[in-house]
């Protein structure tokens, strides 16, 4: 029974279409109340408009009775009164402009009668001035009359200190515009002074930074490899002044002289540093093998690599630690006796290689490489 019953809910129609024919029905309703409101309240105003003109043309007839106007003039006096309204706006106009002109107008004949004033007493004071020329002019006729060529003298000097001073006044003009000039050049000159100034104190700043990086090669060790005077040194101090120790020009000016001829490059510098690192890993590598407890140390300093053996004496350049070791090996080679040498030469001989392959006799000349590294136990090949 549930099974059918689910059969028959599964074949009734879906109630979309009632649930929206229901939403569009109260939409309906909705606007039918508002719209019956609306032609209510239109009906309202109709009926008071129609009112309205009831009482307009019960109004007009009134007045057409009262006034005995007729209806077809109606429009006419409409017209009539219209521009008789445009008219009156424009006269009102017209005297609010001519209200508004006529304050400029009263300043202007203010400003004209003071002016009537000013010229009146212009005139005034030309007419006295013109009466003083007269009355000067009659004494100056007079008294070149009376004096005569001290006068004329006099007035020639005057003319004279005229033109002097008018000279004097161009003089002054272009000696104002000439100190004018003189100033800005000044102003430049000083500027282009405080610029190389500053240039210069930029100059010697970098000059003795870059001359502090000749301080690794004041070493006499260095500077008999580079064949430079050995007695150079590095001062002991910076001068206080601009200019570098002489000292410091020397060890420059004997550098730039024993590397005048040289004309390194890019490829010659990469290759010199490769020697450079294959002889450090060599002396390293050989050095302890000698079994004295030799030990090679090196360090940079600004890009100079100074090589030093530590030994029984400490730090010892790698020059002077081979002057020393060449030497040593030469004062051994000496302390041995012409006795000393025949016995190692014969023992040395009782280990020759040659003898093995059948040569008797002793070589005439003993490589002194060999004998050096015999021993009592036997001999060794170098």
């Amino acid at each position: 029974m549930l099974g059918a019953l689910d059969r028959a809910g599964a074949t009734l129609p879906p109630r979309t279409a009632i649930t929206q024919a229901e939403r569009d029905l109260d939409r309906a309703a909705t606007l039918l109340r508002v719209r019956r409101e609306s032609a209510l309240d239109a009906a309202g105003r109709l009926d008071a408009a129609v009112a309205g003109q009831a009482a307009a043309a019960t109004g007009l007839r009134r007045a057409s009775a009262d006034r005995s106007l007729p209806v077809e003039r109606l429009d006419p006096t409409a017209t009539a009164l219209d521009r008789f309204d445009r008219l009156g706006m424009e006269l009102r106009h017209a005297h609010d402009s001519a209200d508004i002109a006529g304050v400029p107008a009263g300043e202007a004949a203010e400003r004209q009668a003071e002016a009537e004033e000013k010229s009146e007493a212009a005139g005034q004071a030309a007419r006295t001035a013109h009466a003083r020329h007269d009355e000067k002019d009659e004494e100056l006729r007079t008294l070149s009359a009376s004096i005569g060529a001290e006068a004329t003298r006099v007035l020639a000097e005057v003319a004279d200190t005229e033109e002097a001073v008018t000279g004097a006044e161009q003089a002054l003009e272009q000696a104002r515009a000439a100190h004018s000039e003189a100033l800005q050049s000044r102003a430049g000159a000083v500027a282009r002074v405080e610029v190389g100034e500053q240039a210069v104190g930029e100059a010697i700043v970098e000059a003795r930074r870059e001359a502090t990086r000749l301080r690794p090669y004041a070493q006499s060790d260095l500077l008999g490899l580079m064949r430079c005077p050995p007695h150079l040194r590095w001062p002991a101090a910076d001068t206080a002044d601009d200019d570098l120790d002489p000292a410091v020009v020397g060890l420059h000016e004997a550098i730039l002289t024993a590397t005048r001829e040289l004309s390194p490059t890019e490829t010659s510098l990469k290759q010199s540093a490769t020697r450079l690192t294959s002889a450090l890993t060599d002396l390293q590598a050989q050095l302890p093998a000698a079994g004295l407890d030799h030990r090679p140390e090196w360090d940079t300093d600004e890009g100079l690599i100074v090589v030093r053996v530590a030994d029984e004496q400490g730090l010892t350049p790698v020059a002077h630690f081979a002057e020393r070791i060449a030497g040593e090996r030469r004062d051994q080679e000496q302390l041995l006796t012409d006795a000393e040498q025949r016995v190692l030469r014969t023992r040395c001989w009782a280990s020759w290689p040659g003898r093995s392959t059948g040569v008797r006799s002793r070589p005439a000349t003993w490589s002194t490489q060999w004998i050096s590294r015999c021993v009592p136990g036997g001999c060794r090949p170098a």
